[in-house]
């Protein structure tokens, strides 16, 4: 089935989206509380930013232990290559309470490949479901999991992101495969031992500081997108992400997004993610939020010492919320904080990678798209 906007290579390069530095390194442009925001920028545990935590590399993951019977998965991996798996899958959840219609409504289902006791997540598009608007998501989400790939590396991919693992665009119904791991913040709502509410905290500022070290704004950071798998968490549902800097459309889930990113129209900014982020912790710690909340939340009121550590963060503008790594130092936890600066360019991939991206480039320029190219050597769209 041939549908609109459809990608069936990885970008060339990993380089699919123009990177602003500039607009990424805030400097002094959102200023702290008290005191400037200098200690911890190189770390304290002598760990490359981004690592593997002591528990190993996230790509490893439990099988399930089903005895369904077996079947083969074709997909197109991360280096461009079509490949066949040996999976057991399990049975397809339907989605739950679908966000907006701007986002892609997937089934999901976890699947295993008993050789390698590895367990993945298959999110698929029902094929009554793609259109141009739902294709370009998930042309948006691959493109963004390649980005994160090659600028952070795979073998010092953070379990903090959902991992791109391979995919099929081209499929009469689209699918993407991944390295996920925990369940939905939000089943969590006051049931996160008091003791783990500043692990919660930390692990998610963590993530939030990979992402802009990066130069992603996730742009919808929700109890859905934010997993749980103690003690850390996990960003996932990159579809509505941008590079920083990037023209971004209205948020996709108004209710958690921070006032100037509810109508759109303004550049991609990490301080954006910081207040949603923000909401996910006073769910978490407190409760659901009320009904019909547009404002911010009373954290005195939240308690759980929230109007300690979350102080700034919600603050009207960009501007006004402090650095990620005062957030981190309130917590005593600046040995996990991954500072801009940290990815300055690109990792050296296989030059497997490398071609299959080079394809893919040329594929896009090839096809009638209904969103932007990248012209890989230029940094530019096309």
């Amino acid at each position: 089935m041939t549908r609109p906007g459809s990608t069936s290579e990885p970008p060339e390069g990993g380089q699919t989206r123009r990177e602003d530095a500039g607009s990424a390194a805030r400097g002094g442009r959102r200023p702290g509380r008290d005191e400037p925001a200098g200690a911890g920028r190189r770390g304290t545990n002598g760990s490359s930013p981004g690592a593997f935590p002591a528990g190993g590399d996230p790509r490893r993951e439990p099988a399930t232990g089903r005895a369904d019977s077996l079947t083969e998965l074709s997909y197109v991996t991360t280096y461009g290559e079509r490949e066949q798996l040996r999976i057991r899958a399990g049975d397809w959840e339907e989605p739950g309470q679908r966000p907006p219609s701007r986002s892609v409504p997937y089934r999901r289902r976890r699947v295993s490949n008993p050789d390698s006791n590895q367990e993945f997540v298959q999110k698929m598009l029902p094929r009554d479901q793609v259109t141009a608007d739902s294709c370009d998501l998930i042309d948006n989400e691959i493109q963004i999991g390649l980005h994160l790939l090659r600028t952070i590396g795979e073998t010092r991919y953070p379990v903090e992101l959902s991992r791109l693992v391979g995919y099929d665009a081209d499929a009469e119904e689209p699918f993407i495969l991944l390295a996920e791991r925990g369940e939905p913040a939000g089943l969590f709502s006051r049931k996160i031992s008091a003791t783990k509410y500043e692990q919660f905290q930390v692990s998610l500022f963590r993530a939030l500081s990979i992402l802009e070290a990066a130069k992603v704004v996730h742009r919808n950071i929700t109890p859905g997108t934010v997993r749980w798998n103690d003690p850390r968490v996990q960003i996932t549902d990159f579809q509505h992400a941008r590079l920083s800097g990037e023209p971004a459309g209205p948020a996709p889930s108004p209710r958690w997004a921070a006032p100037e990113a509810r109508h759109g129209g303004l550049p991609a900014d990490p301080a954006a993610d910081l207040w949603s982020a923000g909401l996910v912790i006073v769910q978490v710690v407190g409760g659901p939020l009320p009904p019909g909340m547009t404002g911010p939340p009373d954290l005195h009121a939240v308690g759980g010492g929230l109007d300690r550590t979350l102080e700034g963060i919600f603050a009207p503008t960009p501007a006004g919320r402090p650095l990620i790594e005062l957030f981190m130092r309130d917590l005593g936890a600046l040995r996990d904080f991954v500072p801009v600066g940290a990815y300055p360019g690109p990792v050296t991939m296989d030059p497997r990678f490398l071609e299959g991206r080079r394809r893919f480039a040329e594929l896009s320029r090839s096809k009638s798209r209904t969103i932007p190219t990248f012209d890989t050597y230029s940094g530019d769209r096309s």
